[in-house]
């Protein structure tokens, strides 16, 4: 298989492939809330889990997740508006610990100011740092989204 025919989402118009140092994704509250799911839910079972915004979309993904441009030692990279990360296992066990509380973000209400009775609730700006793996993901209002 040619570089040209790794991938499956058809999207992706730019043919340059860019390896990435390290990486700040940016998501809001909406977004964070599905990083449970992705990193318990398929990245864990060596599957990927995909956002799309338009023409953009990120991929995280198992290093066993075959077809994809990143790979172990080049975990970030970029093709036209598509981001690839591969997560390694320790990074995963180690955000699923860090992102557990995040699908609470999803029943929250911005506007509200609300808060639960006794659940601690995740404060929006937020970022997790993986200084190790050069990953941040900062969780922000929708407002403060590019």
């Amino acid at each position: 298989m040619g570089a040209s025919d790794k991938g499956s989402w058809r999207g992706v118009e730019d043919d340059s492939i860019e390896h990435l140092e390290g990486v700040h994704l940016f998501l809001n509250a909406e977004g964070a809330s599905l990083l449970p799911l992705a990193i318990d839910g398929r990245i864990l079972h060596d599957r990927h889990f995909t956002w799309r915004a338009g023409q953009r979309a990120v991929t995280m993904l198992s290093p066993k997740v075959g077809g994809s441009f990143a790979d172990v030692t080049r975990p970030y990279v970029s093709k036209g508006f598509w981001l690839q990360m591969v997560i390694p296992k320790d990074l995963a066990q180690d955000m699923s610990k860090q992102v557990s509380q995040l699908s609470k973000l999803a029943e929250t209400d911005s506007e509200s100011g609300s808060e639960s009775e006794t659940e601690e609730q995740c404060v929006v700006p937020l970022t997790l740092t993986w200084p190790r793996h050069r990953l941040k993901i900062s969780i922000v209002h929708d407002r403060e989204l590019l």
